[in-house]
């Protein structure tokens, strides 16, 4: 499981759609930006043909940050009656007062911004056709399953967004960094536990 997800399903645990907006990888979308930047994911099929990068990929990852956010809050809000009474935190607390507020706490707390920063400069591998093909299949399942953290999410949705920056190297956030367990400390990945 990727650390977005991951983190997505702690806030709707531990704190405790819509697939618009998200480019079709066989469309074209996301070319480069005329620099040489980006992470060469192109439109291709089997990695890499293509212009890929550039802006287009932080722009569909933020795009598909906020589609994955909206659904999961959506979720929580459908289930908010059945809200763990033992979680620490009322509903409220946890989710906000609305749907929309739920999606902003999630962007402030996961750090949205600086991921699409990153998907930019390319320390964050965006996959577009994973992106779309996690959203499409989103189903957070029962009640029971979402808050018990359960739900059979599609495996698409472990792949979209990839850390590259290896242990040892710059970093500005935990997501910059290759490996499910590796951290940003002191600007550097480091392992973690």
């Amino acid at each position: 499981m990727t650390k977005l997800t991951t983190l997505l399903l702690t806030l709707a645990l531990a704190l405790t759609g819509c697939a618009g907006g998200i480019d079709d990888p066989d469309d074209g979308g996301g070319g480069g930006d005329g620099t040489g930047g980006g992470n060469g994911n192109g439109g291709g099929g089997g990695g890499g043909g293509g212009g890929g990068g550039g802006g287009g990929d932080g722009d569909n990852a933020a795009a598909y940050l906020d589609t994955f956010s909206a659904a999961d809050c959506g979720k929580a809000f459908e289930c908010q009656g059945s809200f763990p009474t033992d979680a620490g935190v009322t509903f409220a607390e946890a989710f906000g007062a609305s749907e929309a507020e739920c999606v902003s706490v999630s962007a402030e707390a996961f750090q949205f911004a600086e991921i699409v920063t990153s998907v930019t400069a390319g320390r964050i591998t965006f996959d577009s056709a994973a992106a779309a093909t996690c959203v499409s299949g989103l189903d957070f399942g029962t009640c029971t399953q979402y808050w018990d953290g359960t739900s059979n999410l599609p495996a698409a949705c472990d792949t979209v967004l990839i850390g590259t920056v290896q242990v040892g190297g710059a970093c500005t956030i935990d997501f910059d960094c290759a490996g499910a367990t590796t951290v940003c400390e002191a600007a550097r990945c480091a392992a973690g536990s």
